[in-house]
Parts: structure tokens; sequence; C-alpha cells
């Protein structure tokens, strides 16, 4: 369980805490220590390495994993959109949008900047104050 958090993951952590404040509410902390008891056993126990004193980082990446299987299953009455899928996705999609605006303006710039029809002298001066802001 050597993984880095990402921002996604401290999104879903949040997320399924503030899930867990709701479901504590309605149903009392027994129906939240019983869940979080089978998960512990049947999932993140049998990958612990040494399961007589496990790091608090360790035993909460395992349930947040599991937690986001659970939630992303749609079989289970859960199934439903983590923030974290969000994020990730979106930023993805603004970083290729970005990347591709800067090339198209990056194009358009140079293609304006160095347009040479043979009737009149190229400013190179004016290429080479482009080019170095």
């Amino acid at each position: 369980m050597k993984t880095r958090w990402t921002l996604a993951d401290l999104l879903d952590l949040e997320y399924l805490f503030g899930r867990d404040d709701h479901l504590r509410s309605r149903e009392g902390e027994q129906a939240l220590a019983k869940r979080d008891r089978v998960i512990y056993l049947a999932r993140i126990a049998p990958k612990l390495q040494d399961t007589s004193n496990p790091a608090p980082k360790d035993l909460i990446r395992g349930w947040l994993h599991v937690r986001q299987t659970q939630a992303g299953n749609s079989e289970t009455p859960e199934g439903e959109l983590l923030p974290g899928i969000v994020w990730r996705e979106l930023s993805l999609l603004l970083g290729s949008l970005a990347l591709a605006c800067g090339g198209l303006s990056g194009l358009v710039l140079a293609g304006a900047v160095l347009a040479y029809t043979g009737s009149a002298p190229l400013n190179v001066s004016l290429f080479l104050a482009m080019s170095l802001s």
C-alpha cells in the first residue's frame, strides 16, 4: 500500500466522511462500526503485512480504496459518481483543452509573424520580441 495521496483521493475521503455523517444520524453509530469492521476483516487485514499494529495511514488508505470500489460498483445500491472521478476527468479535459488552445494560438501567432509574400522585407525584430516573451 505504498501509493501517494492525490487530490482526487482527498475529495473522495471527505465526501465519504460526509455520507457517513448522514448515515450516523439516520441509523446510528453501530451501523457504521459494523460496516467498517466487516470491511477491515474481509478486505484490509488480509493485505497488511503486520496486522498486530497497522499504521493508521494504511488503514485509512485501505478503507478508502474499498469504499471507492463499493461506491463505483453499479451492482450496489450506492452506485454513484464520486467527486474524485469527476475531478480526474475534468482536470484531464481542461489540461487537454489548454494544450490544444496553446498549440493553436502558437501556430496562428507564428504564421502571422512569419508570413512572407516577398514584396516587403521581413521584420525579424518583431519575431524575436515575440519569441523571447
